[in-house]
């Protein structure tokens, strides 16, 4: 599933499922900065708690939790905005179990970035991605062919 437009400010059916203590600093920092909602597919049968899950998103990138009460779903939203995220989105993905969306994996190289081990996660997570999306179009593209060649015997 594609990330979407939500409109945080103008919905009242959406909560954040905090990853910090109500007494931490950043407490009051973990809320969507940007419109849009990074949905989490199956998240009841990924994830066992939801709170977990928060945890492993808060100090480490710039997206929490959020829980759309109204449809039931589970996803993300950014905390953080202004430059290219797309290290943190994909990051966040892999801490929770997920691959990447493929639109996500275009990563952003910028100065003085080094390949860390989680960095090395991160885009062997994007080529599993990458992998599966071009078997997907393969398929397709043999469907296509397949098609093609019966149609013209019609």
């Amino acid at each position: 599933q594609k990330a979407r437009y939500f409109d945080y400010y103008k919905r009242v059916d959406w909560e954040v499922i905090h990853g910090f203590g109500e007494n931490d600093d950043y407490y009051d920092y973990e809320q969507p900065m940007m419109n849009y909602f990074y949905p989490l597919p199956n998240f009841k049968n990924i994830v066992s708690d939801p709170e977990i899950a928060a945890k492993k998103l808060a100090r480490t990138v710039s997206l929490c939790l959020i829980y759309l009460t109204a449809e039931d779903e589970y996803g993300m939203a950014l905390t953080g905005g202004g430059m290219d995220l797309s290290w943190d989105i994909c990051e966040a993905y892999v801490r929770l179990g997920y691959l990447p969306p493929v639109e996500f994996c275009r990563l952003p190289e910028f100065a003085g970035m080094r390949l860390t081990p989680t960095k090395k996660k991160i885009i062997t997570a994007c080529r599993r991605s990458l992998k599966i999306m071009e078997r997907r179009i393969n398929l397709t593209k043999y469907h296509l062919r397949q098609l093609t060649c019966r149609l013209r015997t019609v």
